[in-house]
């Protein structure tokens, strides 16, 4: 039966890196801050790295952890950051993974390239600035 595992904030890495070298297997879901194994977490690990796990269903796993997205994004689409740090914040993709999306987005007049799950990015439309709605309604 798997576990969905709420991570301590900042502790991701450091609880995967820990699984791995203990041989659990190991699921990372579309929503930052979690990690679905299939085994309840030694209590040294639980203590240290998680806040709380739960078990769930099989399905419920497959679900956390498939693209859901409906959208096809690509490579050179534009989106927007719909949760965490960068929430609101909009970039170009670089990079597409199966889970990941890899943006380039602008910081303070400098390319930073982020994360983000498939889930947390929203695809937009790329309209130039010149090109109003009326325009486009009469074409």
């Amino acid at each position: 039966m798997p576990y969905i595992i709420r991570t301590c904030p900042g502790k991701e890495k450091s609880l995967a890196k820990a699984l791995t070298r203990l041989g659990l297997p190991f699921r990372i879901p579309l929503i930052s801050g979690y990690l679905i194994t299939e085994e309840p977490l030694p209590e040294t690990l639980s203590l240290y790295c998680a806040s709380a796990f739960v078990a769930i269903s099989e399905e419920e796993a497959q679900r956390l952890t498939s693209a859901a997205s409906s959208e096809d994004i690509a490579k050179g689409d534009m989106v927007k950051a719909l949760s965490g740090p960068y929430k609101g914040v909009c970039g170009i993709v670089s990079k597409v993974t199966e889970t990941l999306l890899y943006v380039n987005i602008s910081v303070f007049g400098r390319v930073m390239a982020v994360e983000l799950h498939r889930q947390e990015a929203e695809k937009i439309l790329n309209i130039p600035p010149w090109e109003s709605k009326n325009a486009q309604e009469n074409r």
